[in-house]
């Protein structure tokens, strides 16, 4: 018994650097990944309700700033609840984080204003773990 189990621990001890270096390619896979969406920046009003694309929404909105309407592509990964937003609601991304602003015309789940984060630890809404909101919103426990 103890010869299977030192042969086991031996097999595995190979496998060991390839896991550590999977999580580390993670890691930097997810760090440019934030590092593009750092650099993202908008302020706008939704005009449309989200199209589902494979890896993105794609809506219509009108920027704040230069008061033109133009098509958004916003990858899944960054934002959530895109199910409550609703025309007229603002999205604002910052430049500089992976925070989106969305700003709801009115109340829902108690609140008018949430705060998505995407990081590498996963995405959260106000401060909590973005699954919480999502199970509200599903089973309407507002």
């Amino acid at each position: 018994m103890k010869k299977t189990a030192s042969i086991k621990f031996f097999l595995l001890i190979p496998l060991l650097p390839l896991l550590f270096n999977c999580a580390d390619y993670n890691k930097r896979q997810c760090e440019k990944f934030t590092g593009f969406y750092k650099d993202v920046q908008f302020d706008v009003v939704i005009l449309s309700k989200p199209v589902a694309e494979p890896n993105y929404y794609r809506f219509s909105v009108r920027d704040l700033a230069s008061k033109k309407d133009s098509i958004l592509s916003v990858d899944r990964e960054l934002v959530s609840l895109s199910p409550i937003w609703n025309i007229g609601d603002t999205l604002t991304k910052n430049q500089g984080n992976t925070i989106v602003e969305l700003r709801k015309q009115d109340s829902i789940l108690n609140a008018r204003k949430f705060l998505i984060e995407w990081t590498c630890k996963g995405t959260f809404i106000n401060g909590e773990d973005g699954n919480i909101w999502e199970r509200r919103l599903a089973f309407g426990t507002f």
